[in-house]
């Protein structure tokens, strides 16, 4: 179950009643028909105590505002019977309308902000803005503007009706990475102008045209190449750089290669390299596909299209048959005799130049080898299978002595049956991923030399007491208990690949799309000054560790950390000074956090730390050996000598640590204490309840509201965006819960509650029941709309049972399954993939469709997709919120776009809350759109 989408997303801004009282928001509606209009301005401060002032906006600087106070008449500013001071918190109202008649309501609250004073004079006060959100930001812009009668530049608005969105262009690897190339490529050239963002979002790549002539000596340069002593002994630890290579050749024969060769070459030189880099290939194959990289080449530049668009061309079959063997089981002297003159056949083929209307008939040799190479496939086959059941059949019968001896020993004289306490929910969990493997999954283990093995299961016990494990010729690997195995996956010594299955070619392209697509990302998410994460990365990390604390019982720390004299530093040396120490600090904050987790900037001198997998004792004393470093350091300039210290502040994520934004309150709140205590310590937030009595308290509030009807229903549409215009709009049904008042609020704690209480099953299922009952009973309105998007949390995935509940409401309802999409979180599809591909592939029988939340928020391998049958991908709204003005965040959603659509997905954008970023998903080709934009939610009637 995911939040609202939209609702609440946007920072709310509030107006003080009467100046008196409390603060009240002001709906997002109403912020935006202020927005909408020109206005007459006033403004008011509100001091503690709740004294009032006119004044007048002077100045707004780089992070503040100057007040004149028009009743003071140069006396001191008084507020609740003290002198107002630096750092005392006041409240500034804007106010005053004019409407679409003209008419003017100076009474009308427009926005406010609380700010800290900054200083004070007799006629004013500075106001400094801290962490003041951008949308209050800009309306105080906006409004001191108007203030001082100086017009505000505001972007010019598109209409996204008449902007022609491009088809999707699906399965097209070569049309992919050729725009994501092209992407990362503007990522790192682009500044943040509008003329920037309006060509990232309307370039599309040029066909270039073919030149015979340059191609045939791009052949020639190919065969050149093949014929090299050092091309044909290579060092096998090297990428191949088969591009960097052809380069030198080109420029040597003054050869002006065409852009579309030269992105076929590109893009195949990535792909061989993927392939040579890839842990799961043995060495011997990887030798073989060296031998072939020219005949590759060449294919990919005769066929570009039909080489990387269609699995079952010869060269890709040749090459992904090749991957599937296994040189220890067909043994070295029958691998020579067979493999090596199948080799010798395609490249004495291809080491010819010229005509390409003679090499077009000549590529057909990877067909002619098929048949060899699939022979020798077969012959392995047999020879695993038979070691394998041959070793299986051993174990089961040391198995069955075993059981037979402790049947017939006699029985230990006990007062009673022995009883042993059930296991903690967080290893209960990996129990229950054990649970779900099944004999010939694969698994995966780093060995004492830093390689990765490939493990098969060979037999799980009929009791699932015992798995049997075996390495890729069919040897006994291990048997380990479903305890010691769930406790190695827990520890991350075993691990699962998403892409495991796939052929190697396949897993090259995906391994080029995913190495492109992070780079993308990682412009996003970089501090480029330091090099470290920025807020917004170490924000996605955070809630990744804190979802899986919440799913997987997991522990980690977030840690914010400044240098405890920076700011005398600055005051005495500058900011020259200052700027060169914290370049000096940063390699060893790295280097010191590198293999436990992850360090980011997030503002001037600011840092934080995530660390991952640690308890808070482990922690803390990472942190203390960090600040024990800095303490031997000093800082000199001139005849200033600075100690060099750091404080930190420390909070512990588990399943009770609410929020991404608490977290980060903690972790500062934390860092404030350590400061104030003196500085040069750490600090570590202590949470005011046990998790005991968190848990108590939750499970009695969860049941509650389920039992008292306190769970309601809301809607949002997607709209359909896209070049499709016959696509109709569906819903995505969301959670509300009632308070006191009976006022509908957001389910973000509940549903965390509810997770980490594992009572997320009946949640879910009240709202497929609720939803179904809804649906049958305003059958009218389905022929309406395309369905209706109903979210599954990751632990219900987990569930068995919860399909045979879905076929048994949807029995019972008679609703259309096909207006059914179920919605799934990226990490929830992955943490569960096992149970959630066969919950899917259930649904799907039915008719029922899915989609994937969340889409780019993760750091999971994309192949994954090809696992879980997905009809649409939900761009996280995080990364769509800001593309109308940032064009690192266009290409980014750009890049998801493009690859959702090569894989056959319908994309939708979350978050869509203005005209100008639902303009540019309509330039990128964005298909659906979902945000304020678009339509509010509302009460499902």
């Amino acid at each position: 179950m995911t939040f609202p989408r939209g609702l609440g997303r946007v920072p709310a801004s509030f107006a003080i009643d009467d100046m008196g009282g409390g603060l009240s928001p002001r709906p997002p509606a109403e912020r935006r028909r202020h927005a909408r209009y020109p206005l007459q301005l006033s403004a008011r401060l509100g001091l503690p105590g709740g004294e009032t002032h006119s004044c007048r906006l002077e100045d707004l600087g780089a992070g503040g505002l100057f007040l004149t106070l028009e009743e003071t008449a140069g006396e001191p500013i008084i507020a609740g019977g003290k002198v107002l001071a630096r750092n005392d918190m006041v409240v500034v109202q804007f106010a005053g309308e004019q409407g679409p008649s003209g008419r003017a309501h100076p009474a009308a609250s427009l926005h406010s902000i609380s700010a800290p004073v900054a200083r004070v004079l007799p006629t004013g006060l500075g106001l400094a803005f801290v962490d003041l959100d951008p949308p209050s930001l800009q309306a105080v812009r906006q409004l001191v503007a108007l203030a001082r009668q100086v017009p505000v530049a505001t972007p010019a608005r598109i209409d996204p009706a008449p902007v022609k969105p491009p088809r999707a262009v699906v399965g097209d690897a070569m049309h992919t990475l050729a725009c994501l190339l092209r992407l990362e490529r503007q990522m790192r050239s682009s500044d943040s102008t509008p003329e920037t963002v309006a060509a990232i979002a309307t370039s599309e790549p040029k066909a270039s045209p073919v030149d015979p002539k340059a191609r045939e000596l791009i052949i020639d340069a190919l065969v050149i190449l093949q014929r090299a002593p050092e091309f044909l002994i290579p060092n096998e630890d090297e990428p191949l750089a088969l591009q960097d290579r052809l380069m030198t050749a080109w420029e040597a024969a003054g050869l002006d290669v065409t852009e579309a060769d030269g992105i076929v070459v590109e893009i195949i030189s990535k792909l061989l390299d993927a392939t040579l880099d890839d842990p799961l290939i043995k060495p011997a194959v990887k030798g073989c596909i060296r031998r072939l990289a020219i005949p590759l080449a060449k294919a990919a530049l005769q066929d570009g299209f039909f080489f990387f668009a269609n699995e079952q061309h010869p060269a890709r079959l040749a090459v992904n048959r090749l991957g599937s063997l296994e040189p220890s089981i067909i043994g070295s002297d029958r691998w020579d005799a067979v493999i090596d003159p199948l080799l010798d056949r395609i490249v004495a083929d291809s080491d010819q130049g010229g005509s390409l209307d003679g090499y077009a008939v000549r590529q057909s040799v990877f067909s002619e080898v098929l048949p060899g190479l699939d022979a020798i496939f077969q012959e392995q086959s047999r020879r695993y299978d038979d070691i394998v059941a041959k070793l299986v059949r051993e174990q089961s019968k040391q198995q069955a002595l075993l059981d037979s001896l402790r049947a017939a020993a006699p029985a230990a004289d006990t007062a009673g049956p022995e009883t042993r306490p059930d296991p903690p929910p967080e290893l209960q969990r990996w129990l229950g991923r054990v649970d779900q493997l099944q004999a010939g999954d694969v698994v995966y283990r780093r060995t004492q030399e830093s390689r990765t093995e490939k493990l098969n299961l060979a037999m799980v016990s009929d009791d699932r007491a015992r798995y049997l494990f075996v390495d890729a010729a069919g040897n006994k690997v291990a048997t380990v208990t479903r305890q010691e195995l769930a406790m190695q996956f827990r520890r991350a010594e075993l691990w699962m690949i998403d892409a495991s299955k796939l052929p190697i070619v396949e897993r090259g392209l995906f391994g080029i799309l995913n190495d492109l697509h992070k780079r993308i990302a990682r412009q996003v998410t970089l501090d480029e000054p330091t090099g470290l994460l920025n807020r917004k990365g170490l924000e996605a990390s955070v809630e990744q560790a804190l979802n899986g604390a919440v799913a997987m019982g997991s522990s980690h720390a977030l840690c914010i950390l400044e240098l405890d004299l920076l700011g005398a530093i600055v005051e005495k040396c500058g900011q020259e000074v200052a700027g060169e120490l914290l370049k000096n600090f940063v390699p060893v904050l790295e280097n010191h956090v590198r293999a436990k987790g992850i360090a980011s900037r997030l503002k001037a001198g600011r840092f934080a730390v995530l660390l991952h997998n640690c308890t808070t004792d482990g922690a803390r004393a990472v942190m203390d050996a960090l600040r024990a470093i800095m303490e031997t350091s000093q800082c000199k300039w001139h005849l200033e000598n600075f100690r060099l210290t750091i404080s930190a502040g420390l909070v512990p994520i588990d399943a009770h640590s609410g929020s991404v934004s608490a977290l980060f309150e903690a972790a500062d709140e934390a860092y404030r204490q350590a400061r104030a205590a003196g500085g040069n310590r750490v600090h570590v937030y202590e949470r005011h309840s046990s998790a005991v009595e968190d848990q108590a308290a939750a499970v009695s509030v969860i049941s509650s509201v389920l039992a008292d009807g306190g769970l309601q229903l809301r809607c949002q549409r997607v709209t359909p965006i896209g070049a499709d215009t016959s696509a109709l709009p569906h819903y995505e049904l969301l959670l509300g819960v009632k308070n006191r008042r009976g006022e509908t609020t957001l389910p973000g704690e509940f549903l965390q509650s509810a997770e980490r209480n594992n009572q997320m099953g009946e949640v879910d299922r009240w709202v497929v029941h609720t939803a179904l009952r809804w649906m049958a009973d305003n059958s009218s309105k389905l022929d309406q709309v395309d369905g209706y998007s109903i979210n599954v949390s990751g632990l219900t995935l987990a569930d068995e049972s919860f399909a045979d509940y879905v076929r048994g409401v949807l029995a019972d309802s008679r609703v259309l399954p096909e207006k059914i999409i179920f919605e799934v979180t990226e990490s929830s599809a992955i943490d569960s993939l096992p149970v959630a591909v066969n919950f899917i592939h259930a649904m799907k029988e039915h008719g029922c469709r899915f989609s994937l939340d969340k889409f780019g928020s993760g750091e999971a391998s994309l192949a994954h997709l090809e696992t879980l049958p997905m009809d649409f991908v939900k761009i996280d709204g995080s990364l769509v919120k800001d593309i109308a003005a940032d064009p690192r965040d266009l290409v980014l959603v750009r890049s998801l776009n493009e690859i959702g659509h090569f894989l056959g997905k319908k994309t939708v954008a979350e978050c869509v809350e203005s005209q100008s970023v639902l303009t540019r998903l309509r330039q990128i080709g964005v298909d659906y759109a979902q945000g304020y934009a678009v339509e509010e939610p509302f009460l499902l009637q």
